[in-house]
């Protein structure tokens, strides 16, 4: 188990779980997160090698949750033992995608993506005929800002941009989604993902963030997967997958919702 810099959240989890070793990636904060796990018997270690050595033992899955660049040396040390690795960090493959899926070719391994939009592509995807896939198609919820006039944007407050209208997210992917430029990392990152072109895929603005992305064959078929904006469905799929677990997330209504509506971005 592995943290950041919370290293009291990072311990509550450790009392719980009872891992092999907890890490915090924040050196200073070793000493810290010692003291609350004295007596526990749990091995800690702290900073950049230490986040590379738990990525490196035995599991039977790998979240990649790290943010930002951080998190591209830990995933590929996973990738290199063989693991099977749920990426929930979409910079790894923005910054490095060939590099990451030739490490991948060499040593085996899966990925699974937990990013909603590559996740319901991942339930819908024909990966034994991939040649009959058309197109991929994108959704994007157009954020807080996708009725406010151009001449009102420079008034807007940080608060009001991390008030995604569907989901709940941290700051930086919020304002992330709020300008679009989150749905230009979600290209790239399907790049990667799937056997396709570039050209081979669409952005398609979908306000109630139902049908988290879609499949489009050549033979006129469209196959969406659909539920309520919750995390908790993609992450569950990751964690469990081939197998399905059922989740707290609630079961999408769609009478209640009454219409879906599409818009060009």
């Amino acid at each position: 188990m592995t943290g950041n810099r919370n290293v009291q959240l990072l311990a509550d989890q450790a009392r719980i779980f009872r891992p092999e070793l907890v890490v915090v990636a924040t050196e200073s904060s070793y000493m810290d997160l010692k003291k609350e796990l004295s007596g526990t018997n749990i091995r800690i270690a702290a900073g950049d090698q230490a986040l590379e050595e738990a990525a490196n033992l035995n599991s039977d899955l790998v979240m990649a949750g790290i943010v930002g660049i951080a998190g591209l040396k830990p995933t590929i040390t996973a990738i290199r033992r063989g693991a099977t690795v749920a990426l929930a960090n979409k910079e790894c493959l923005v910054c490095a995608g060939n590099l990451l899926f030739n490490e991948l070719n060499k040593y085996g391994g899966t990925i699974l993506p937990v990013d909603s939009e590559h996740n319901a592509i991942f339930q819908v995807f024909d990966f034994k005929q991939s040649d009959t896939v058309e197109k991929l198609i994108l959704t994007a919820s157009g954020g807080p800002f996708r009725e406010t006039p151009i001449d009102k944007m420079a008034r807007i407050t940080p608060t009001e941009a991390i008030a995604h209208p569907n989901w709940d997210m941290g700051a930086k992917i919020s304002v992330d989604s709020a300008t679009m430029m989150n749905k230009g990392l979600e290209l790239i990152e399907a790049f990667y993902l799937f056997p396709i072109n570039e050209d081979q895929i669409e952005i398609l603005v979908h306000p109630q963030s139902v049908i988290h992305s879609m499949v489009a064959y050549t033979d006129g078929s469209v196959l969406a997967q659909l539920g309520t904006p919750d995390m908790r469905t993609p992450i569950s799929y990751a964690l469990n997958w081939p197998r399905r677990l059922r989740t707290p997330s609630p079961q999408l209504d769609l009478v209640q919702i009454a219409s879906l509506t599409f818009e060009a971005p």
